[in-house]
């Protein structure tokens, strides 16, 4: 399918790219029955065989295809908290909802940046907790941002990735992102309830099966036994099996189900490729702008300058406020902040660009840090999750000690 050791092989960026833009979760049978390769039907050996040439140690947080979920419809809110150079780490595990962690700079400060997701009925404790984090003086300054579900563009890999990997983006070229824009929009329109879905009470497994999906591409054997091993004797009794057959037949016929409703518990497909990181600049742009209605505009254009961005729009529409994670080469970087940014900011604000430490976050990832631990978090008897605020801040004070 790929040459040996050829990551920016064309068919294969090809591929990548069209994995992303479909609205269904594929295991290696059915992407071998989407796709075909010189008018012919591909194997799923030969997926397989693919994955994982992919997923190489060489090439170290290797790849992943995974669909990511809306975390309203687990009953989650999504709270991106940044910290202005923060003296003890351990802080950021105190509360255990932590789900992704990075670091950054803007040759000032240093900032981690780490995701949280809460349960909705305990988000005004998330928001009092780092209020009495700063009064403790664990960090100099902090921003805490409720973010919608965010929205990934990915520009097409194969025209704008040359064979060694080099992004080029011809003067006149026009990537077409519409896909990924109307995805955006519809989304802003639109405000769902952040309350738990109403099939999960009757199907509380759909919670940690969700979850073991995102961010790693994993078979229904793996996601069975990641969940068995997490959760044990719980999730044994409400199979009614100790079978590790069931288990995963029981996993194999939730994901069809969630396939048949992708909208109401994904918002996309994505992809992670390390390959593209190499010898290019990742970035956030944290921004208010004028106008709330420009986030579509702003991210269309700012797309067009990258191979992928990543856009969370604040979940207060008033706030006007956006982050944007920018993959792309030092020369986009330097179009889209000086070309395109300043049209939109509100400059009263103080706006920020923060560089992203790869090297120091890929450090983080290995230990965890890439998804949420549900481990003693959901109950899935009572289909509920457990926020033990009183801990978190006896946590809090031995740290501050």
């Amino acid at each position: 399918m790929t040459r040996h050791k050829d990551p920016f092989n064309r068919r294969l960026l090809s591929i990548l790219y069209t994995l992303v833009r479909n609205k269904r979760y594929m295991n290696s049978y059915s992407i071998a029955e989407y796709l075909s390769y010189d008018n012919k039907r591909i194997s799923k050996r030969t997926v397989e065989r693919w994955f994982r040439y992919l997923n190489k140690s060489e090439y170290e947080t290797g790849f992943a295809y995974y669909p990511y979920f809306r975390y309203e419809a687990l009953g989650l809110n999504l709270f991106i908290i940044i910290l202005t150079n923060l003296k003890n780490k351990e802080l950021l595990d105190t509360i255990p909802y932590i789900t992704h962690l990075t670091k950054g700079y803007d040759g000032v400060n240093r900032y981690s940046i780490s995701s949280y997701s809460v349960p909705v009925r305990e988000s005004d404790r998330f928001k009092e907790f780092w209020k009495y984090a700063k009064k403790k003086g664990l960090f100099d300054d902090y921003l805490s941002f409720e973010s919608k579900t965010p929205v990934a563009f990915y520009s097409p890999f194969h025209e704008i990735v040359s064979k060694n990997g080099k992004l080029i983006f011809p003067n006149n070229y026009d990537i077409d992102n519409s896909h990924f824009t109307k995805l955006l929009t519809s989304d802003l329109r639109k405000s769902p309830p952040i309350k738990m879905h109403d099939i999960l009470p009757n199907n509380p497994l759909i919670v940690p099966i969700v979850i073991e999906y995102s961010r790693r591409n994993l078979s229904s054997k793996q996601v069975w036994l990641n969940i068995k091993k997490k959760m044990k004797n719980e999730v044994l009794n409400y199979i009614g099996s100790n079978s590790d057959g069931v288990g995963i037949r029981y996993v194999q016929k939730t994901m069809r189900f969630l396939n048949q409703n992708f909208d109401s518990f994904f918002q996309q497909i994505r992809i992670s490729y390390y390959p593209f990181y190499k010898d290019n600049v990742t970035f956030y742009l944290l921004l208010k702008l004028k106008n709330r209605n420009s986030i579509v505009k702003l991210a269309e254009e700012v797309s067009k300058h990258s191979i992928s961005i990543v856009v969370c729009p604040e979940l207060e529409p008033s706030k006007n406020l956006v982050m944007i994670y920018v993959l792309t080469n030092i020369q986009e970087m330097d179009n889209v902040l000086y070309n395109i940014v300043p049209d939109y900011v509100d400059r009263s604000w103080k706006n920020k660009v923060i560089i992203q430490h790869y090297e120091e976050a890929k450090k983080h990832w290995k230990e965890k840090y890439t998804k949420l631990d549900y481990k003693g978090l959901f109950n899935l008897k009572k289909c509920e999750w457990i926020y033990n605020q009183k801990k978190y801040l006896r946590k809090l004070e031995n740290l501050s000690n």
